[in-house]
């Protein structure tokens, strides 16, 4: 029997690992939970069963399905972005998969206002270093200055996309 402590020492050796080898095939330090969750099934039965896999993506989903909510007001001015025609599309640095974000997006009341969703843990490419947004501005095909990006992080959200010459503005919550 594996204790929480095993399980969670286990799970942060695969997270480090996946992350390292992110970074040395030319990424930035990203994982997805869908990989880890795999080599953390393997790790611990020595080899792939779909039952506990499928059972370490519904813990997390719900713990973060939990914790994570839609900000006061967030409906409103969605509304009203897409009432203007603006294009809206949600950037995460997230360790989980896109199809995970998007099924908590449903969840939450959020996918009918989104075109796209980009999550760093699916390319490997966090805002931080800028990445992921050229990753956008080359799959959108727009140019950075059409682009306004709203976020809490001064670095990930405000510096990173402002260097590239997006609008940024930081939300300091």
């Amino acid at each position: 029997d594996a204790s929480p402590e095993m399980i969670l020492t286990l799970r942060s050796s695969i997270e480090t690992r996946l992350r390292q080898d992110a970074l040395e095939s030319g990424h930035d330090y990203e994982c997805a939970f869908s990989m880890l969750a795999r080599e953390m099934v393997g790790e611990i039965l020595g080899t792939f069963d779909e039952q506990l896999f499928s059972t370490l993506i519904d813990c997390e989903l719900s713990v973060e399905k939990e914790v994570l909510y839609v900000k006061d007001g967030m409906i409103d001015i969605l509304k009203w972005l897409k009432v203007i025609g603006k294009k809206l599309i949600a950037v995460s640095d997230m360790y989980l998969d896109q199809a995970y974000i998007a099924e908590i997006f449903r969840e939450k009341g959020l996918d009918s206002y989104f075109d796209n969703i980009y999550v760093s843990s699916m390319n490997k490419y966090g805002k931080h270093s800028g990445r992921q947004f050229i990753h956008i501005i080359l799959n959108e095909t727009t140019m950075p200055d059409r682009i306004v990006h709203i976020g809490d992080n001064s670095i990930s959200d405000f510096n990173a996309p402002h260097r590239l010459g997006m609008k940024a503005i930081h939300l300091k919550d």
